[in-house]
């Protein structure tokens, strides 16, 4: 990204409400990795104030290239700062951008939109699948398949409406993939609102000189949130089945360490011998663990891009996921990727056990050079950057 000589840096108000809570020692994935990544690639272009929740992740992770981080606790909070800035500064921005389509972010985004008169961007990961179904269906689906209590299964139903009015009604949304933007489109968001800005991956840890090439202790490892919707316990009931056909057979749970429900399970079906369970881990160590196991288990019900497959596919891993249609459509060009029908426990351990069998030989440099050439964050930002030069 180039920027004019004569064009003044534009400030982007960003609106970043994460409930995810970071200590030093572990690193971040998901949608707040996607947000660190394109400040960082944005801060030589752009002016970047923040508002987040206090004790959140930006704090921790950078601070560089942000103008202003105002710890808020609340939306109101965040909009009467905002007023008290305007108020007092004669504060203002170019664009308003919600880094994801929670609650929180959403609202701030449009509030704020009215206060200082600007456009604004939300990014959309993914659409859940309760949010494509009607109330009580919705409400089933987030009891089943997210595992969400009564009280939230209720709240995120009722709340939705309005989130999907507030998204009718932004300037644009961005998106990490087309199979995102159909699901916007089959919910009623105009296409032409709709942006597509596939997310980077990285390739630093690669050459870290503290990431082994180990022996391969582990047969599986799963590096999902520990929840139904994305595949924990599809990943443990097939592995059920795997440890029938191979008694020794090994799977590295990461995140998974003190947490009940899975414990419970483990005793239940006598799979301790064959599961390990991993706390919370830095980028270096997870790495590490990832680098011992043959195979990533991927049988997620819901992804907006996945960084997880993108690491193991970068660091040679082959990775076995359900056929949904954002992995199909971001990796299902690369090879060491294995597909299979979604939601068939017996064909994801099937296919577990065909792969543990075969032996592929695999050009890992042309695999890397392949995904980084594809997923740039350079090219993000710079696709991010013309869209809100544009909107200004």
């Amino acid at each position: 990204m180039v920027q004019k000589k004569d064009r003044p840096k534009l400030r982007i108000l960003a609106f970043f409400f994460s409930s995810f809570v970071l200590d030093k020692k572990m690193d971040v994935w998901g949608g707040e990795r996607a947000f660190i990544e394109l400040i960082k690639q944005l801060k030589s272009q752009t002016v970047i104030d923040v508002f987040e929740k206090r004790m959140s992740t930006i704090r921790i992770m950078i601070s560089k290239g942000i103008e202003n981080i105002f710890e808020v606790d609340s939306v109101i909070q965040a909009i009467l700062k905002i007023l008290s800035l305007k108020l007092k500064s004669s504060y203002h921005c170019d664009v308003i951008y919600a880094y994801n389509n929670a609650f929180g972010n959403v609202i701030s985004a449009v509030l704020a939109s009215k206060v200082l008169d600007k456009p604004f961007i939300i990014n959309v990961f993914h659409v859940e699948k309760y949010q494509m179904k009607s109330f009580f269906a919705g409400y089933k689906t987030a009891r089943k398949l997210y595992g969400f209590n009564i009280r939230n299964a209720i709240s995120v139903n009722l709340i939705w409406p309005l989130i999907r009015r507030t998204l009718k009604r932004a300037n644009a949304i961005t998106v990490p993939s087309k199979a995102t933007s159909i699901d916007l489109q089959s919910i009623g968001i105009f296409e032409e609102k709709i942006f597509v800005i596939p997310l980077g991956l990285e390739h630093e840890i690669i050459e870290h000189p503290l990431v082994k090439m180990p022996q391969k202790d582990f047969d599986g490892i799963y590096m999902g949130r520990i929840s139904p919707n994305k595949g924990i316990f599809d990943t443990l009931h097939s592995w059920k089945i795997v440890v029938k056909d191979k008694s020794n057979a090994k799977l590295a749970i990461v995140n998974g360490k003190g947490d009940s429900r899975l414990d419970i399970f483990l005793n239940k079906h006598k799979l301790y011998e064959n599961v390990v369970l991993f706390g919370r881990l830095s980028e270096l160590e997870l790495t590490n663990v990832l680098l011992r196991s043959k195979l990533l288990i991927m049988p997620s019900y819901t992804e907006g891009f996945s960084f997880t497959v993108g690491k193991a596919m970068l660091h040679g891993v082959s990775v076995i996921s359900y056929n949904i249609p954002v992995i199909c459509e971001v990796y299902g060009s690369f090879r060491l990727i294995t597909f299979v029908k979604e939601g068939s426990i017996e064909l994801l351990a099937e296919e577990i056990l065909h792969n543990l069998s075969k032996k592929v030989p695999i050009n890992l440099d042309t695999i890397q050079s392949n995904l980084l050439s594809t997923y740039s964050w350079h090219r993000t930002a710079s696709d991010f950057y013309k869209l809100i030069c544009e909107l200004h």
